[in-house]
């Protein structure tokens, strides 16, 4: 499949790239099932592609648990940055200005949709994150409880 995907591209102008093809073997649910636990080196013209455990996909990590726990967690990662750097740039602006900042800045969560396979914990440290991002924002007092 990979040859045939090499040559379709080839034949419409196009290059895969080697350094961002990868593979991933995913475990089935039942481990009854699992046939082999080691797999041969996947060629992509004269290079080996490399396995991976995870990777980003348009902005989405996918992971070979099928567990999206690690996008939530890039999710709350960027979305503390982004808040930080609103806070820098825009904490004197008016109340108006920051709802709408904040709008089009840290709520870009076009993906979360996507999110299907996740703890309930990952969600709450999620939900946690977006309030605290919202009171340090708007400059409201922030509680922290251990």
């Amino acid at each position: 499949m990979i040859d045939c995907l090499s040559l379709c591209a080839k034949d419409i102008g196009m290059l895969c790239n080697e350094r961002k093809t990868v593979c991933m073997v995913l475990s089935p649910c039942n481990r009854s099932q699992i046939l082999m636990s080691s797999f041969p080196m996947f060629k992509l013209g004269t290079s080996d592609l490399q396995f991976v455990s995870s990777f980003l996909n348009l902005g989405h990590i996918i992971s070979n648990s099928l567990s999206d726990n690690d996008d939530v967690q890039s999710k709350i990662k960027n979305t503390f940055i982004r808040t930080n750097i609103l806070i820098r740039k825009f904490s004197r602006c008016s109340y108006n200005v920051k709802c709408l900042q904040f709008r089009s800045y840290c709520l870009g969560l076009y993906d979360i949709a996507l999110w299907y396979n996740y703890t309930t914990t990952c969600i709450n440290k999620f939900r946690s994150c977006f309030n605290k991002c919202v009171k340090l924002f708007f400059g409201y007092t922030v509680v922290d409880t251990v």
